[in-house]
């Protein structure tokens, strides 16, 4: 239809900005309104609701201008160890209810061990390797990649999370309400899963209890998860339990190598 006919800039919204989908009955967009994508009201709704959602998603600010094309355009020095980290996230952020094969990601990048990786889907992701490598990073670029998608997310550090259920106990059910809307998060990023431990290397039993509850919830209705750590998966077992890992276990477990992206300070001596 010819715009100038119909006296609308957008004859795909009516000039009203919102469009809506024609999705079955159950489906996450069935009865719910869009940002127009074909015109520039639309695209000021988009960049209003993508704000509003990062600041639900608890996205610390200094994280905000975090982006996969940022991370991609990094030196390739510094990309060695981290680009099927990259590809992962990147292929997840835009299917994250239906999950990744590596299999799939590894093909895209035309490497010829590609059939060495697993060939499953799957929509939890687990990011683990050293300090300083990318990690949070990369699951902050992932929240800053969905939002625009009108994707509701949350952002946590595990001992942060922890901290915020454990300050309510005794009120009344305030923990347990936080608790549930955590484990019903449309998408959820727990990031540094690891935390003190006691001298067996394990947490504690509310800590373990806690995130096993969410693990498990989350697990039942293949919510999209992603985790961020320095454990594998022996380690990652020791610290949490075998109920817990038995399920993180099934995602995508990626390791990030090479060298640190993060600067660190010098210690400078004073005489």
């Amino acid at each position: 239809m010819d715009p100038d006919n119909t006296g609308l800039k957008c004859t795909h919204c009516g000039d009203l900005g919102w469009v809506s989908f024609l999705v079955p009955v159950g489906h996450p967009r069935f009865g719910r309104a869009a940002p127009c994508p074909h015109c520039a009201l639309g695209q000021s709704h988009l960049n209003r609701s993508a704000d509003q959602l990062l600041k639900r998603a608890g996205l610390p600010e200094s994280y905000r201008a975090l982006s996969l094309e940022t991370f991609a355009a990094l030196p390739e020095a510094q990309l060695q160890g981290k680009r099927l980290a990259l590809s992962t996230v990147w292929a997840l952020a835009h299917q994250y209810e239906q999950g990744v094969s590596l299999r799939a990601v590894v093909e895209m990048q035309e490497k010829a061990d590609a059939d060495t990786y697993p060939d499953r889907y799957s929509n939890w992701l687990m990011l683990y390797g050293g300090l300083g490598l990318g990690k949070t990073g990369l699951a902050a670029a992932f929240i800053n990649e969905i939002a625009p998608q009108g994707v509701a997310a949350l952002f946590y550090r595990l001992q942060e999370l922890f901290a915020e259920i454990q300050s309510h106990y005794g009120e009344g059910g305030a923990a347990d309400n936080l608790q549930e809307r955590i484990c019903r998060a449309s998408v959820l990023v727990l990031d540094e899963c690891t935390i003190p431990t006691d001298s067996s290397g394990a947490a504690s039993v509310d800590k373990r209890r806690i995130l096993e509850e969410i693990c498990r919830f989350r697990h039942a209705r293949r919510l999209p998860t992603l985790f961020t750590g320095n454990l594998d998966q022996p380690a990652f077992t020791r610290m949490w339990g075998e109920r817990t890992a038995s399920v993180v276990c099934e995602g995508h477990w990626v390791e990030l190598l090479g060298v640190p992206l993060r600067a660190r300070a010098h210690t400078v001596k004073s005489f």
